[in-house]
């Protein structure tokens, strides 16, 4: 199936236009099939400026001004939690879409995206998205607690997914931008599946439901019971991959050019490391053995000039 239907758009959401950026934007431009009306949406408050040769595809927003655009936040900053809110205002100022796809800037498709937009070209669902999963199979992801609203909704009828590639109908956005005016409020991932689930509008996973046979895999996603998703899968939370595996027509989260990546790598090491430190300096003083050395327990096995080392007691 090489189109997606007419009135549909795919929303590229960036805020940043380097070559491994504009690359998989041009993917997506070149791949998305007919009938597919493709935009780059650009956030101005890190790019600053449409780049040279964009203009045309491109429409913008400012991350910064998020709360002066009508919808209830759970938070002062647009990250974490209200990533879907440009997508709604995009809606808003351009209606007319019967579906809309949603493609952040660090996923690729190892296959023309016609084959992911084609395949769902005659599905009803309203929302399309990734790693759709319950309470009982993440029970300690930490945004659950985030939906709050007019209305109380039990643990037991949430919803989370991961919204790095999604495909909402025009009924969907219509109906969370007048959820978020009424005072609903909280972290995408749950906010988004879970009221429009409530309201009997259909939620989907793009690989199909579990279980489900003859239906394609288009990426592959493994957790735990804290909702972080591993490093096994073909989308995850960390670290970045520098590249797109090799398995054809499957998407990868998150992909970022290799100076992003190491950016990226090298900030998590430091969390690493500290985790390290304070675990070893509270075994120390558990044990009576005075505060380690740090640099001996990151890089370097033999303690520093007047640090004691870790000794095991016997």
């Amino acid at each position: 199936m090489s189109g997606a239907g007419a009135g549909t758009t795919a929303l590229f959401i960036a805020h940043e236009a380097s070559s491994g950026t504009r690359e998989a934007f041009e993917h997506l431009r070149r791949t998305a099939g007919e009938g597919v009306q493709v935009r780059w949406l650009l956030d101005l408050a890190a790019a600053g400026v449409v780049p040279a040769g964009l203009a045309a595809d491109v429409d913008t927003f400012d991350s910064r001004e998020f709360s002066q655009w009508g919808y209830a936040t759970f938070g002062k900053h647009m990250l974490p939690g209200h990533c879907h809110f440009p997508v709604l205002r995009h809606f808003a100022e351009h209606p007319g879409s019967r579906y809309v796809w949603t493609v952040e800037y660090d996923v690729r498709f190892t296959g023309p995206w016609s084959t992911l937009f084609g395949h769902f070209a005659n599905d009803d669902a309203d929302l399309l998205t990734l790693h759709l999963r319950t309470p009982q199979q993440e029970p300690r992801w930490h945004w659950w607690g985030t939906l709050s609203g007019p209305q109380h909704i039990p643990p037991e009828a949430r919803r989370r997914s991961l919204l790095v590639v999604t495909r909402y109908s025009s009924s969907a956005l219509q109906h969370l931008g007048a959820l978020h005016a009424a005072g609903w409020r909280g972290h995408q991932e749950v906010l988004v599946p879970t009221l429009l689930a409530r309201d009997g509008l259909r939620v989907a996973d793009i690989n199909g439901a579990p279980g489900a046979r003859h239906h394609p895999r288009f990426y592959t996603s493994r957790t735990s019971a804290k909702g972080q998703l591993s490093s096994w899968g073909t989308v995850r939370y960390r670290p970045p991959m520098h590249r797109a595996g090799l398995r054809p027509n499957m998407l990868y989260h998150p992909v970022k050019s290799r100076g992003m990546a190491e950016v990226a790598m090298t900030a998590r090491r430091g969390r690493m490391e500290k985790v390290a430190y304070w675990w070893q300096r509270s075994i120390e003083r558990l044990r009576g053995l005075g505060t380690p050395c740090f640099s001996g327990i990151v890089a370097n096995p033999q303690p520093c000039d007047g640090c004691q080392p870790f000794e095991r007691r016997t």
